[in-house]
């Protein structure tokens, strides 16, 4: 029981997420949560009563995260997933009405993954840095990358997690390139060193949330000099993202878009038309259409178009819009 309270207190956010931060662990740490209920349920002494009534509290936040980060009964694909044994969300939570837990229906916005929404598009930012600060294993190296979702579908998405030995592929899928983020010169934000470790690491310099516009810089180039910052407003019909750098050295730019293997692509113009339906606009003058892997489950791999977009860090700002073809 002490260690319990212990292990409680240490492995959950302020907002009751699990601090490894990636939806499937998460999910397993909720069907703890709901067996460790049960027992103390059926065994009640005084100790049980007060873990219970805390449990209470926070069991109903833990699974309402599940929900967020679900979709189509499938977790997100952030940071490591492991989907073998882990329990979807319908499950945990017929299991908590089983044991008489209360669901929290006023889900309110997560402070790690935040999510604006627009004629039909979903948003999410990637605001979190690398946790538990003292083993980040499981984190991968994607500060201000994004998802996006058109009429409850998967358009932008995160390439996922192939394994966990040393390979080709546990190496791409924790790069930054991995993910929906500008880099510099290729380099990662962080130093992902190994299969389960990081060096020196990317820290959020500054960060706000608002109903209609999400705000994330970060130190992972400061060792090039350059200071970062990713804005996303609502416009007209979607979105547009302004990603803004400073830099004297010539030195390039990379911004990676990478779309579910579903979508249809379209270069056109200054233009990516994404299934007849969004059009991504970008002001860099060079965009290219590359084939990368996508990891839908562990070892299982599949191509997905990515955009890659370049261009001069002098330019000192790069704008995509993402809207809605009306």
């Amino acid at each position: 029981i002490k260690e319990f309270k212990k292990q409680l207190k240490e492995q959950l956010t302020i907002d009751n997420y699990h601090f490894e931060l990636t939806p499937t662990y998460h999910a397993i740490f909720s069907k703890d949560l709901l067996d460790i209920y049960n027992l103390l349920k059926n065994n009640v002494d005084e100790n049980s009563k007060i873990i219970l009534e805390e449990l209470d509290i926070i069991i109903p936040d833990v699974l309402a995260w599940c929900d967020y980060f679900s979709r189509d009964d499938k977790y997100l694909r952030i940071n490591d997933v492991n989907y073998d044994g882990c329990p979807k969300t319908k499950e945990l939570c017929e299991y908590a009405k089983l044991l008489g837990v209360s669901e929290n229906l006023n889900i309110q916005q997560n402070i790690h993954y935040p999510i604006i929404r627009n004629n039909n598009l979903e948003l999410m930012m990637y605001c979190a840095v690398h946790q538990p600060a003292y083993n980040p294993a499981h984190s991968h190296d994607d500060l201000s990358s994004i998802l996006l979702w058109f009429d409850g579908k998967p358009i932008l998405i995160d390439t996922g997690n192939y394994c966990y030995e040393e390979s080709e592929e546990r190496f791409y899928s924790r790069s930054t390139k991995a993910h929906n983020c500008f880099t510099v010169s290729g380099k990662n934000q962080s130093e992902m060193w190994k299969v389960f470790r990081i060096g020196r690491r990317a820290k959020i310099t500054n960060k706000k949330i608002n109903i209609d516009s999400i705000s994330c810089s970060h130190n992972g180039y400061k060792r090039f000099g350059v200071q970062y910052s990713r804005t996303i407003n609502i416009i007209e019909n979607g979105f547009e993202i302004i990603d803004k750098f400073n830099l004297n050295k010539e030195l390039v730019y990379e911004i990676y878009f990478h779309f579910h293997p579903d979508c249809s692509i379209e270069l056109k113009d200054n233009a990516v038309i994404v299934n007849d339906q969004i059009e991504v606009t970008f002001s860099s003058k060079k965009c290219d259409i590359i084939e990368t892997d996508y990891y839908p489950q562990m070892f299982r791999k599949v191509k997905k178009k990515t955009i890659v977009l370049q261009g001069p860090v002098h330019e000192k700002q790069h704008s995509t819009k993402i809207t809605v073809i009306k």
